[in-house]
C-alpha cells in the first residue's frame, strides 16, 4: 500500500541528509578518525568534523565501529540510516554463531567468521528490520543478491559462490520477512524455516507456525499432546495434515545436528504447507493479535517508512512512502 507523506511528518531530503552527514563529521571526529579528502562526502560533513572541539576518544569498540561505518555507508549512497541504530542496537543484535554458517563469530581478525551486519533487502533502508548480523563470508557470498536471486541458489544442490545450498536456504529464510513487508506481503512464495530467526526483524505468519510445530515435534512425550494437534481437530475436525507433518518433522529432528535443517526436507514442508493452507481461515484471530504484537515490537519512524519501498530505491527523496506492513 503507498500513502502520501503527511506534512510535517518528514524533514526535506537535504535538511535530513544534510543533518546526518554534519552529526556524522562530529562523531568522526569525536572518535580521532582521519579526516577524508575533500569532495569524497558531503560538505556538511566536513564541516561537523571541523567543527568539533570536545575531547577526542582514543578506543573504539566493534558496535561503535560498525555504527560509524554503517552511517557512512548510507551516506555514501545517499541512503536513509534510522535515527534509532545505535551501538547498544547493533551489539544487542550480535549473536555468538552466524546464523547463515552456523560458525562462531569473531570480531577483529579481519577473517570470514569476522561479524557483520548487512542489509537484507540491499536496495532497502538502513533500518531496524532490514539489519541483520552474519558472518564476512555470508555477507560477502550475498553481496547485492535480490531475493528472487538468493531463493535461485538456494535452489541448486551444488555449492554457489562459496555457500552450500542448506546455507543459502538459511540466508533465505532470514530474507523472507523483510521481502514481504518490503513488498506490501504481495508475494505468495513460501520459503522453509532453515534457521533461527532474529527477534528484531520481520518474518512471516508461516515462519511462526514453522516454529511452534518444530518446538512440538522436539519437546512432545507420549505424557503431552501438541497444542496444535488439539487445535487442528477443533477447526478441521480431523489431524491428517497436522499428523503428517509432525511425523515428518519428528523423524527429520531425529537426523539433523541442527534443529532447523529438519524444514530443509521437503517431506515434512510439503504436509506443512497443506496444514497451513487449511488452517489459515480459522486463524484469523491469533494472526490479528500476532501481527500487532509483532508489528509494535518492529515499529519504524512513519518519517522512515518509505525506505521499505523497493521503487524508491530506499532512497530518501521520494514522496511517497510504503504504509506498514
Amino acid at each position: 500500500m503507498t500513502v502520501p507523506a503527511q506534512a510535517g511528518e518528514q524533514k526535506s531530503t537535504k535538511t535530513e541528509l544534510s543533518r546526518k552527514a554534519y552529526e556524522l563529521g562530529i562523531d568522526h571526529a569525536r572518535f580521532n578518525l582521519r579526516r577524508p579528502r575533500a569532495g569524497s562526502l558531503p560538505v556538511e560533513f566536513f564541516r561537523g568534523y571541523d567543527s568539533y572541539r570536545g575531547r577526542k576518544k582514543a578506543t573504539r569498540n566493534w558496535a561503535v565501529n560498525k555504527w560509524l561505518a554503517l552511517r557512512l555507508s548510507a551516506l555514501k549512497r545517499d541512503f536513509i540510516l534510522t535515527d534509532d541504530i545505535s551501538p547498544d542496537f547493533l551489539e544487542g543484535i550480535r549473536p555468538a554463531t552466524c546464523p547463515v554458517t552456523l560458525v562462531a563469530l569473531t570480531t577483529g581478525t579481519g577473517t570470514e567468521t569476522d561479524c557483520s551486519i548487512d542489509r537484507l533487502i540491499s536496495n532497502g533502508a538502513y533500518a531496524r528490520g532490514n539489519l541483520v548480523a552474519m558472518s564476512a563470508k555470508a555477507n560477502n557470498a550475498k553481496g547485492d543478491l535480490t531475493f528472487d536471486e538468493v531463493l535461485e541458489n538456494a535452489s541448486k544442490p551444488a555449492p554457489q559462490n562459496g555457500l552450500s545450498q542448506k546455507e543459502w536456504a538459511r540466508l533465505l529464510t532470514l530474507m523472507f520477512g523483510a521481502e514481504a513487508h518490503a513488498n506490501g506481503n504481495r508475494r505468495t512464495t513460501h520459503v522453509p524455516l532453515c534457521t533461527a530467526i532474529p527477534h528484531h526483524i520481520y518474518f512471516q505468519p508461516t515462519q511462526l507456525f514453522q516454529e511452534m510445530l518444530l518446538a512440538e515435534a522436539r519437546e512432545s512425550n507420549i505424557l503431552t499432546k501438541p497444542f496444535w494437534r488439539e487445535k487442528t481437530l477443533q477447526c478441521l475436525g480431523e489431524s491428517r495434515l497436522y499428523d503428517a507433518t509432525y511425523q515428518a518433522l519428528k523423524a527429520e529432528f531425529a537426523r539433523c545436528e541442527y534443529a532447523y535443517d529438519a524444514w530443509f526436507n521437503m517431506t515434512p514442508f510439503e504436509p506443512y504447507l497443506r496444514w497451513f493452507s487449511a488452517m489459515e481461515p480459522h486463524l484469523a484471530r491469533y494472526l490479528q493479535n500476532w501481527n500487532q504484537a509483532h508489528h509494535e515490537r518492529n515499529r519504524h519512524q512513519e518519517k522512515y517508512a518509505l525506505s521499505w519501498a523497493i521503487d524508491t530505491q530506499g532512497k530518501a527523496h521520494q514522496p511517497t512512502c510504503s504504509g506498514p506492513g
